[in-house]
């Protein structure tokens, strides 16, 4: 799955969950959603897979107060973070993808890397373990 189709299957995600969705090239940040009026806006030019999986699972748990657009400390951004990453793998994984691809995955999501690595890494780990 390409970028503009892992795109597209998460907007119309976040639709399912009966949100009107509008873009917005002069949007100045690259999405947000308010889950009460049950509204997404994101930048047709900024947005990407991750920050669109990300806005989805605040969707999911029905956060509402948040705090500011990359506030790492919010526990509510730091699990939409977690979680996003979470999301994108296992569409990347159904997609034929796995940790040798890595690089692809997160070129593809714009996940950040270092916190990509950690998470999926982890998981990894622990199915390593289970495994054996």
């Amino acid at each position: 799955m390409g970028r503009q189709e892992l795109l597209e299957y998460l907007l119309k995600e976040v639709e399912k969950f009966g949100f009107s969705v509008f873009a917005d090239e002069m949007f100045p940040i690259p999405a947000i959603v308010n889950t009460d009026d049950k509204i997404m806006i994101y930048s047709s030019i900024e947005v990407t897979p991750f920050e669109i999986a990300h806005e989805l699972i605040h969707i999911i748990n029905k956060d509402s107060h948040r705090g500011m657009y990359f506030d790492a400390i919010n526990p509510q951004e730091a699990r939409a973070n977690h979680e996003a990453i979470l999301l994108l793998w296992e569409i990347f994984e159904a997609n034929g993808g796995n940790y040798e691809y890595f690089n692809v995955f997160v070129n593809t999501t714009d996940a950040p890397f270092e916190l990509a690595e950690s998470i999926i890494k982890n998981e990894y780990l622990e199915l390593h373990e289970a495994i054996t």
